[in-house]
């Protein structure tokens, strides 16, 4: 990790890690947790033990957690939670659409994702507003303290705000476990006797995918978006920002190729 200058003015400064870097910070957490609070028995981890017993001893702060707020009247329509930092506190605010759809069977991903996001936030951009006793407060903006996740956010369009980024590679690192996952991934692949991920894409336009990735989707309690932005962040899948496949004589973004395969992504 390096702090270099912030180009888009929101923080005084820049925090960067390396490639691979998020990973393995949150393996460290993973392990912490399965030490400090219990051992993860699961394919899952579970990500509401992990922020309601974990993130306050890791942060050395409270954590107020907020599973039903009403965000959308002072936050906007497309919001789905917010993380407010205070010098001796965080709150996370998750809306209550999120939770009222995680009450039914088998949408808990969404809610698991951006639940994970947010404790991102809180592993990986607490410096940035950190404070102290006699200087005040240090690293601050305009928006005291607060970093609202938009539901485009989570769905990995980032538009510059590279801290977004971080929280869904923090997100995926928490909710999918590098080894754990491309374990998973390849088991399942192989599975319908598929060896290269190329043949994975397009055996029967794109139906085989699908099923593999709803498998992995139910076996991590994510959302099927998540995984397939998970595969591509691991080199399993054509990175999500670069024009990849070719589909009758059209140029498609990966993107655009889950979205037509699951509307509801």
């Amino acid at each position: 990790m390096i702090i270099i200058p912030d180009k888009t003015g929101k923080f005084p400064f820049r925090i960067w890690y390396d490639d691979g870097e998020i990973d393995h910070v949150m393996d460290w957490h993973l392990q912490q947790f399965s030490k400090l609070v219990e051992p993860i028995t699961t394919t899952w981890t579970p990500i509401d033990k992990f922020v309601e017993y974990y993130l306050p001893k890791a942060l050395g702060v409270d954590v107020d957690l907020d599973f039903g707020a009403d965000l959308q009247p002072n936050e906007g329509a497309d919001v789905l939670a917010a993380t407010h930092f205070f010098p001796d506190k965080v709150e996370i605010a998750i809306d209550r659409r999120l939770v009222e759809e995680s009450e039914r069977e088998g949408r808990e991903g969404r809610f698991n994702i951006t639940m994970a996001h947010e404790a991102s936030h809180c592993l990986f951009h607490l410096p940035l507003f950190r404070t102290d006793a006699n200087q005040g407060v240090l690293f601050q903006n305009g928006s005291q303290g607060k970093i609202r996740c938009l539901s485009r956010n989570v769905a990995s369009t980032y538009d510059r705000q590279w801290w977004e980024y971080q929280a869904n590679q923090g997100m995926a690192a928490l909710a999918m476990p590098k080894n754990k996952f491309l374990k998973a991934f390849l088991s399942e692949r192989e599975a319908y006797g598929i060896y290269d991920n190329t043949s994975l894409l397009e055996a029967e336009g794109g139906y085989v995918f699908g099923l593999v990735a709803g498998h992995l989707s139910r076996s991590f309690r994510v959302s099927k978006k998540a995984v397939g932005v998970r595969l591509s962040s691991l080199g399993q899948l054509p990175n999500q920002n670069q024009q990849s496949l070719l589909r009758g004589g059209k140029i498609m973004r990966i993107g655009d190729i889950l979205g037509e395969m699951f509307p509801d992504w």
